[in-house]
């Protein structure tokens, strides 16, 4: 539905004046924009003390429709690391894209996210 809605009429102006100035990725869709990875791991992030560190795998929770974009990763708890998820934080006003955030909890206006 999108990737044809960005193929309207109206939008042909905008594509072009686009294509000019060598945007057309915000324009064009890539096959698997549908599909969220089943996992994620963060392997490397630097250690910062006083601050959890964000390395590990995160699995894709099952819940559907209760997060934007359904895009939620767990990172479980265990013995030396606390619990963390990957979500989106929306901008609501559409302004500019969604931002991807680690937080310790699924509430993505949470001000500890980075």
């Amino acid at each position: 539905v999108m990737k044809a809605s960005a193929k309207k009429s109206f939008n042909t102006k905008d594509f072009e004046k686009a294509k000019k100035n060598g945007e057309t990725r915000r324009w064009l869709y890539p096959p698997n924009w549908q599909t969220w990875p089943q996992c994620i791991t963060i392997d490397g992030a630097p250690t910062i003390e006083n601050q959890p560190n964000v390395n590990g795998r995160y699995t894709r929770a099952n819940c559907r429709q209760s997060t934007p974009q359904s895009a939620l990763w767990v990172r479980q708890r265990d013995e030396d690391a606390p619990s963390l998820y990957i979500l989106l934080r929306p901008n609501t006003s559409r302004t500019g894209p969604d931002v991807a955030i680690i937080s310790s909890s699924i509430n993505h206006d949470d001000d500890t996210s980075i």
